[in-house]
C-alpha cells in the first residue's frame, strides 16, 4: 500500500504529492518521502526514505527497528 499519491497539476511536469497520515491514540506517523513510491514521478535522487511521527505522551514507545 503506497503512503504517498503523486497527483499531476496543469502545470508540466510539476506534481502534487499527498501523503497519508496513520493516526492513533499516541499520535501519527507519516512517510514524508520514499524513494521507491516516488520513482513513478521520475525522482532518481539517492534520498530512500523521510518519515514524521508525533507522540502525544511522553515515554511512549511506538515502535523499535533493526537495520545492518
Amino acid at each position: 500500500m503506497s503512503r504517498l499519491t503523486c497527483v499531476a497539476t496543469p502545470l508540466h511536469g510539476l506534481m502534487c504529492i499527498e501523503r497519508q497520515k496513520l493516526t492513533d491514540e499516541r499520535g501519527f506517523f507519516s512517510r514524508v518521502f520514499c524513494s521507491g513510491e516516488l520513482a513513478a514521478a521520475g525522482w532518481l535522487n539517492p534520498i530512500a526514505q523521510i518519515n514524521q511521527s508525533y507522540t502525544t505522551h511522553r515515554g511512549t514507545v511506538r515502535g523499535m527497528h533493526y537495520q545492518c
